[in-house]
This record gives C-alpha cells, sequence and structure tokens, in this order.
C-alpha cells in the first residue's frame, strides 16, 4: 500500500545520514520521524490521502536540514528538493507531485 512512499522514505534518510554534524542528523531524522508519525494520525482522521501525505512529511524540512537554509525560504526550497527528486524517480503520476509539493510550499 505505501511502497513508494517507503521508497522515498529511504531516499531522504539515506540524505539525512550523510548530515556530517551529528546532532544536526539526529535532528533531522528525529524531527521528520515525528511529523511523519502526526501526518499519519491527521490525514486518517480527515480521509485524505495516506501516502501522498506522509511523502510530503518526508520533505517538508528538508532543505532546511540538506542546505542550512534560512527558515524562511526552507518550504520553498523543500518543495523544489521534493519536485526534482519525485520526477526523476518516475513512481508518482505529474498530479501527484504537484499535490506533495504544493502541501510542502503551503506549511
Amino acid at each position: 500500500m505505501l511502497e513508494r512512499y517507503e521508497k522515498v522514505k529511504e531516499y531522504v534518510y539515506g540524505q539525512y545520514a550523510k548530515i556530517y554534524n551529528e546532532d544536526l542528523k539526529i535532528a533531522a531524522l528525529t524531527h521528520t520521524a515525528s511529523v511523519d508519525l502526526s501526518i499519519t494520525f491527521i490525514a486518517m482522521a480527515r480521509g485524505t490521502n495516506l501516502e501522498r501525505a506522509k511523502v510530503a512529511a518526508l520533505f517538508h524540512d528538508y532543505a532546511q536540514f540538506i542546505d542550512n537554509c534560512p527558515h524562511s525560504q526552507h518550504a520553498k526550497l523543500s518543495s523544489l528538493h521534493a519536485y526534482k527528486y519525485l520526477k526523476e524517480c518516475g513512481l508518482f503520476k505529474t498530479t501527484e507531485i504537484d499535490d506533495i509539493t504544493y502541501a510542502i510550499r503551503q506549511h
């Protein structure tokens, strides 16, 4: 059911594993896991697409941890990272990618 999500999770967590600063790496992993769990409950309660919500959760702060960008830019930059990866991996339709990246940009 969530095979595509698992592939995205493997990618994102793999990128976080490369973070040299151990404290930042731990923050990236724990924060992302917490948001992922929270969005699972929210998506299920609201009846929204669980897989898309969970993929958005994986990327929602991605640029903040990978690029160390200013907080004011992290949502936009994270959505761009997600767009690039989701297009390249070929697992998602354009409409799904649009939904996911929109959620990331707006969070």
